[in-house]
């Protein structure tokens, strides 16, 4: 897939490998390495806004930041210190199972869980939406471009999970 982060001097598109901007030469982003202690929201929301994502501070908690990309699939990251992680979910509106069509949604979530080895895919409220969560463990020496990657690969095995699973079937 490739993210593509914006430059924060011109606007040009920048691959999420490229260190500096083709179009004006200013540095992508820092690497600097952030402890547990200093990542917090503004972190996590500066991450999201530079791959894209339009932040809706409405559907946010005091917890987690929640964006909106016009490219892909929502995404929250919550802040979880107590666990030591960063949680990444996405949630998508389920249709209304008929007669046995219950059974064949379990079947695809079972089908996509079983495919990859990153997301994990669920039913929450009350069976009328679907979620895929994964975390990034706050180690120690944490930079943005890890937290990205981590985005990356969680967006590409939801891709990969809707597409192969059947799931994209029972999406509204």
């Amino acid at each position: 897939m490739g993210t593509i982060t914006k430059c924060e001097k011109c606007g040009a598109d920048i691959p999420i490998s490229g260190k500096f901007c083709q179009s004006c030469g200013n540095k992508v982003f820092s690497d600097q390495a952030m402890t547990p202690d200093q990542i917090d929201l503004n972190w996590l929301s500066e991450i999201m806004t530079q791959i894209g994502y339009k932040r809706e501070p409405d559907k946010e908690n005091e917890n987690e930041v929640f964006g909106t990309h016009e490219n892909m699939h929502n995404l929250a990251l919550s802040l979880r210190k107590d666990f030591g992680i960063i949680v990444l979910q996405s949630l998508f509106v389920v249709k209304k199972a008929g007669w046995g069509g219950r059974t064949d949604q379990y079947m695809a979530i079972n089908k996509a869980n079983g495919a990859g080895n990153f997301v994990t895919w669920f039913y929450a409220e009350d069976n009328s939406l679907l979620g895929a969560y994964s975390f990034v463990p706050l180690v120690e020496h944490l930079t943005k471009r890890d937290v990205i990657f981590v985005i990356e690969k969680f967006n590409d095995e939801i891709n990969n999970g809707l597409n192969n699973s059947g799931l994209m079937n029972y999406l509204s």
